[in-house]
This record gives C-alpha cells, structure tokens and sequence, in this order.
C-alpha cells in the first residue's frame, strides 16, 4: 500500500473517529434543548454556512482548453463538457446531498421516534 493510501485511509477514519465522538454528544444536546426539529435545522444551517462554503472554494475550477481540432468536432464525439453541464452536475450533487443528510437524520432519530411510540 502506498504512502498517499496510508494517509487517506487514516484521514477517513479519524474524521470518522470524530464524526462519532463529537456529533452523537452534540446531536444529544441540541435535542435535548432544542427539539429535533430544532437539532435538524441547527445541523442544516452548520451545512448551509460552513459545509457549502468549503465544497465551493475547494472545487478547482476548469481550465481553459485549446479549441478541438475540426476533425475530432466532426467525429460526432464529444470532446468535453456540453452547455448545461455544470448546472445538471450542481443538480445532481443538491439530490444527493440532500437524500445523504435526509439518511443521516432519520438513522440518528428513527430508533428515538420508534422508542417514544413504543
């Protein structure tokens, strides 16, 4: 395993170490003094002003490229991102945001809610 596999790996399961160790005691007391409506929304504005600032100044941006030659444009391949891509691609990162936090909430609540139902 190489040097840069150590260190990713490693990376992941200390932020995964953290995620547990920090947000399960956090999640207990905003629900506790908030609700867990309140603990969602609070857990929504912490993505909203520090989660998305973060994913949109580290995507590099795209660089500008050459001008494809006439015989690749008239191969009827394309050659690199169409109009409307990046807007398709900021739509599907949205969706999968949103259904990965919806999972995240319900995993963390569902057995509370099924508890207090009985």
């Amino acid at each position: 395993m190489t040097s840069l596999a150590r260190n990713a790996i490693s990376q992941v399961t200390l932020f995964g170490g953290f995620a547990s160790t920090i947000c399960w005691p956090l999640s207990a007391y905003l629900v506790e003094h908030l609700g867990w409506r309140g603990a969602c929304l609070t857990y929504a504005a912490i993505h909203a002003c520090l989660v998305l600032p973060l994913y949109f100044f580290s995507i590099p941006r795209e660089t500008a490229r050459a001008p494809a030659r006439h015989e690749a444009m008239s191969s009827g391949v394309p050659n690199g991102p169409r109009r409307g891509d990046r807007f398709l691609f900021g739509l599907l990162a949205t969706r999968f945001t949103l259904a990965a936090m919806t999972m995240t909430v319900l995993a963390v609540h569902l057995l509370t809610l099924m508890q207090a139902k009985g």
